[in-house]
């Protein structure tokens, strides 16, 4: 249970700056990949296979990556939401007790 927990056992973060530049990345590197695909399938239309076979193969690895850091800030807002959660939890519980120490008729 304690490693489960955490307030107890917290998961390092990362800072801020790191936060947003993965943010950044699971945006932006699917919208270079669909950029690529149109290129792609522009240059295809033009003639310039090597190009268009250049594109979609840089298409598809912003898109892989997109992935990646896509996965990766979904696991850093799970973290923080648990963490909110835990926090928001231990704050009840510490007020029911309060409230049941209480004398009946304050």
């Amino acid at each position: 249970m304690i490693g489960s927990d955490p307030l107890l056992n917290p998961k390092p973060s990362l800072s801020q700056r790191a936060q947003r530049a993965i943010d950044l990345l699971s945006w932006g590197l699917p919208a270079i990949a669909a950029l690529c695909s149109i290129g792609s399938g522009a240059t295809a239309i033009s003639g310039q296979n090597t190009w268009a076979a250049a594109l979609g193969i840089a298409g598809g690895v912003a898109g892989a990556s997109g992935i990646f850091f896509t996965n990766w800030a979904s696991r850093i807002r799970d973290d923080l939401l648990a963490e909110a959660r835990s926090l928001g939890s231990l704050g009840m519980s510490m007020a029911n007790a309060a409230l049941e120490r209480m004398p009946p008729d304050f």
